[in-house]
């Protein structure tokens, strides 16, 4: 299949099917070498298609019911090496006929699985061109990356238009999740209820090298929210994601 597309086009993308956070995407181009070292397992499935050239890595949620369906949010997705690392809500620059296309596709999405029996959260990834075209590249009918991080936003917000964003920092050293909660208190970044702004770590625990910590920042505009995402690298140490 790969070699079949890039007779016929410049690139394309190969993606394993783990349905999680893009781990295994690979872009290939015409005389590159095979992405894999050894072939994969029997078992294991590839999803194969002509790479497009895109400046953004946007999606849509939704939520699908008995009764209807809604586009509940839609933000860019932050990528990094081909896998997910991040996302920032609401999308921002997009010119208003793609937005209007991008919330018509997330809704006609939801009406076909709802009248199939769905009940539940769902999203619509793409991607968008330099002047706003989109294609649509897959659906995950299910909770995703995003869907704990919005639903949390939204309680502390009652529901209001807050700006916001997950990432991952880096902490210089290990450090445990009470210390890592008391460096963002101390420089004023932690969230208190009835504030529009602050930073939450919303993973108890981070991996093994105690370093990496996941949070959700949040704020009233895009621009205030990348001053503040500036700030939990500082705080901690190291590099956000």
């Amino acid at each position: 299949m790969t070699t079949a597309l890039l007779a016929s086009h410049r690139g394309v993308v190969l993606k394993t099917d783990r349905s999680a956070g893009g781990h295994g995407l690979h872009f290939v181009s015409r005389g590159d070498q095979p992405p894999l070292a050894s072939p994969p397992p029997p078992e294991s499935r590839w999803v194969v298609g002509e790479y497009v050239e895109h400046t953004r890595a946007v999606s849509a949620q939704g939520h699908a019911t008995a009764t209807g369906v809604e586009a509940v949010y839609d933000g860019e997705m932050r990528m990094s090496g081909g896998s997910f690392a991040g996302y920032c809500s609401p999308l921002k620059d997009l010119p208003a006929r793609s937005a209007e296309e991008l919330t018509d596709w997330t809704l006609a999405l939801g009406g076909q699985l709802a009248a199939e029996g769905y009940r539940g959260p769902y999203s619509l990834d793409l991607v968008c061109t330099q002047d706003g075209t989109l294609y649509a590249l897959e659906c995950n009918v299910r909770r995703t990356a995003t869907t704990t991080a919005q639903a949390m936003v939204s309680r502390l917000t009652s529901g209001g238009r807050s700006v916001w964003s997950t990432s991952t920092v880096t902490a210089i050293a290990p450090t445990t999740f009470d210390e890592a909660v008391g460096h963002l208190s101390e420089a004023g970044l932690d969230f208190q209820p009835g504030e529009s702004e602050g930073v939450l770590l919303y993973a108890d625990r981070p991996p093994p090298d105690g370093r990496s910590w996941r949070y959700t920042a949040l704020a009233p505009t895009h621009t205030r929210l990348s001053e503040l995402e500036v700030r939990p690298a500082a705080t901690l140490g190291h590099e956000v994601l």
